[in-house]
């Protein structure tokens, strides 16, 4: 049986385990925890900014919705209730440690050729705006 890696899990491969063990042990991050790993806050937290979660709910049910492939990320489904919790008690300083040895290995990393466009490059924006309709007026918009 072949295995595929999902986006996801490909994302997680850049942020090293080993230094994310360590600043766990250094603050005491997993005191106290119950089965609910650091690591799974972490990726509980990281998915629904991916995914550009308002709140714990969507987190919830979005890795509810995904739950054969959190094995082979080495997390279980997680309740809301139990992630509010870890985020209200658990050193904040863990993800600032690892935040920064990131933007460290992002800085060290030298690149071997000049990045350059021999053609213009455009950006889209294809975000929506949301129109009150009391602030137009009636005879120039009708909504149909």
């Amino acid at each position: 049986m072949s295995q595929q890696n999902t986006i996801f899990q490909q994302i997680l491969q850049f942020v090293p385990r080993h230094d994310f063990a360590k600043y766990v042990k250094k603050y005491k991050g997993e005191a106290f925890s119950k089965g609910f790993s650091n690591w799974s806050q972490f990726t509980a937290m990281l998915f629904g900014q991916l995914s550009s979660q308002s709140g714990l709910r969507g987190i919830e049910s979005g890795l509810e919705a995904n739950n054969t492939s959190l094995y082979h990320l080495g997390i279980r489904p997680v309740k809301r209730s139990t992630l509010a919790y870890a985020n209200e008690n658990r050193p904040h300083q863990v993800y600032q440690d690892l935040f920064y040895s990131l933007l460290r290995k992002l800085h060290g990393e030298s690149r071997k050729h000049k990045f350059k466009f021999k053609n213009p490059l455009y950006s889209v924006d294809a975000s929506t705006i949301d129109l009150c309709l009391n602030l137009l007026p009636q005879d120039s918009f009708q909504a149909q």
